[in-house]
């Protein structure tokens, strides 16, 4: 009998369809995903439980492989995958979920939002990896090595990336901090000032240099750091 509770229930529905259809392809097909995200996550599963479902070529079960189909799909026959994955990642009074993003997303808006969690539900387990760039990130997705991440941009090779489900979850103003209030009644008044920037190839900053550009005004930037 296997563990589900050792398993990415969501692995195992492309080692069902990849079992039934005989072809990565095919299992790609009727899933809606590439044959090569379906050979990483079947390789995966194999990792997770220590066994090789598959012979390569030729794409076939292993013995080992038909036990486990067996066990897995007269237990899951009948069930809707989909209700199975949000069902295991909504038990939040035991469940664990892993997170990536920017350092600067994680302290100017998720650490709030955890800090709610791990009040709220004291057992639920929460991994959170910030030394990953936003390319990175998208690339430990597909690996499965996070549930998902937080991005202050998308990459532009993720724009026809069917692999992945891409939701905006919140909009924020371009805005100045400052360590005392500040009023400027002409955009000039910009100039006076002294800055701290994040670095001149991050997309906020390259955004900002374009805005001010039409106004003439090029900001006087003492320090560059990677936060936004």
């Amino acid at each position: 009998m296997i563990d589900m509770n050792n398993i990415n229930l969501n692995l195992l529905r492309f080692f069902i369809a990849t079992a039934e259809s005989k072809s990565l392809v095919k299992a790609g097909e009727k899933l809606g995903y590439s044959h090569s995200t379906v050979s990483t996550n079947i390789s995966t599963l194999e990792k997770q439980l220590g066994v090789k479902l598959f012979t390569r070529k030729p794409l076939e079960l292993t013995d080992v492989g038909k036990d486990i189909y067996e066990t897995v799909k007269s237990g899951f026959v009948d069930i809707d995958f989909a209700g199975v994955i949000a069902n295991s990642k909504n038990n939040m009074e035991q469940g664990k979920i892993s997170i990536g993003c920017p350092s600067h997303i994680l302290e100017f808006y998720l650490m709030q939002k955890i800090a709610q969690v791990v009040k709220d539900y004291p057992n639920f387990k929460i991994n959170l990896d910030t030394s990953y760039e936003c390319e990175d990130l998208v690339e430990a997705l597909k690996q499965n090595k996070i549930d998902f991440a937080i991005l202050d941009r998308i990459p532009s090779e993720c724009n026809n990336e069917k692999d992945l489900e891409i939701r905006e979850i919140k909009k924020s103003k371009y805005i100045f901090i400052a360590d005392k209030k500040i009023v400027i009644d002409d955009i000039n008044d910009l100039n006076k000032y002294k800055y701290i920037l994040a670095g001149e190839q991050r997309s906020n900053t390259i955004r900002l240099v374009e805005i001010l550009k039409d106004y003439n005004i090029e900001l006087d930037a003492v320090m560059r750091c990677r936060t936004n």
